[in-house]
């Protein structure tokens, strides 16, 4: 009997005898049920009574249709919407085999062929209400296991996005830049398209965390990570590396657009105030260097991000606070060993 009175059972039958037969049954063992007199008077309703009883179990006579019909009745319950669908039982005053398959083939999960013992019935009944205990169960493990599948993904998801994201700005990190780095330069070195980079260091920004609580030079960090991704594009690769200094990959982008790109981040990070009270109000400065591949001298993406590097280089020995785009008759005493980017990128190639 287990099941049975989470189960709700509904019996359509035309003898008023056998409903109250199985009501007193349906008593002892504390079990819902529903009956209805079913005769042909009320066969036109029966979508409107499986509706509102949301059966689990149906037991229905079947004698009330045709031979040619034999089974309609059925595959009309199977109509209605019900998630997990009612379990048919059929009975009938009938006992030629060729409508018992009919029976099966319109949907019935039993046959009973009456005279029927009511102790017979409610055990196979009992049966039934233990399946559908167990499909509820089933149902409800399933449903666990897609909300745990679900967080899983979500925080397989973040995992993915913290392991190429700079956590304090948002920006890629230098993980994923050297990665999406590799992939574009397959491309240019096939189809030649224009490329170019931007770095950029901020000025003397030591002397910000130097002069101040070092949450101040966090929240310029974070603040000049916002510049930057309002100054570029969606399909440009944005990244931080080191302490205060930046990267930015630009596909399509050739030299004079990327030179008016870096102009325009050179004045918008000077004009970035950020008050934090009436007597403090930080700016910095950025020098930035620009490079744009060339196909005869980039073999690889680190080259350009020497030449890069190089240029952002130029432009702290020109007094800071401008852009300056590679030269290769200006070299300077720019010292690759000395370059914070070249060993990060190396380290990554080692990795």
């Amino acid at each position: 009997m287990l099941g049975n009175s989470a189960c709700r059972f509904l019996f359509l039958d035309p003898d008023e005898d056998f409903l109250e037969t199985m009501e007193s049954f349906a008593k002892k063992r504390s079990a819902y049920i529903g009956k209805v007199q079913f005769t042909r008077d009320v066969r036109p309703k029966l979508l409107e009574i499986i509706q509102s009883n949301i059966p689990d179990v149906i037991v229905i006579h079947l004698d009330h249709d045709n031979e040619e019909h034999f089974g309609d009745c059925v595959r009309e319950i199977h109509s209605v919407p019900l998630v997990p669908p009612p379990i048919v039982v059929g009975i009938t005053d009938r006992t030629d085999q060729f409508l018992v398959q009919k029976a099966f083939e319109a949907g019935v999960d039993d046959y009973l062929v009456r005279p029927c013992v009511p102790m017979t019935l409610w055990l196979k009944l009992d049966v039934w209400a233990r399946i559908r205990s167990l499909q509820r169960s089933f149902d409800l493990a399933t449903r666990r296991l897609s909300t745990l599948n679900a967080k899983l993904s979500q925080s397989n998801h973040r995992l993915e996005e913290l392991s190429v994201t700079d956590e304090l700005t948002g920006l890629s990190n230098m993980r994923f830049m050297t990665q999406a780095l590799e992939k574009h330069f397959t491309l240019l070195q096939r189809y030649e398209r224009p490329f170019s980079i931007i770095m950029l260091d901020l000025d003397h920004f030591k002397s910000v965390n130097d002069d101040n609580d070092h949450l101040v030079g966090s929240a310029m960090i974070k603040s000049i990570g916002a510049v930057i991704d309002a100054c570029t594009r969606n399909t440009d690769i944005k990244a931080r590396y080191g302490g205060d200094e930046y990267i930015i990959a630009m596909p399509e982008t050739g030299e004079n657009s990327a030179l008016v790109v870096a102009e325009r981040l050179r004045e918008s990070i000077f004009n970035n105030v950020l008050d934090f009270d009436d007597d403090l109000k930080v700016r910095v400065t950025a020098s930035i260097g620009v490079a744009s591949y060339q196909v005869q001298r980039h073999r690889s993406f680190t080259e350009l991000i020497k030449d890069a590097d190089r240029a952002m280089y130029l432009a702290k020995e020109g007094g800071r606070n401008r852009v300056c785009q590679y030269d290769p008759k200006k070299t300077g005493g720019y010292d690759e060993s000395q370059s914070t980017i070249m060993t990060a990128v190396k380290k990554l190639k080692k990795a």
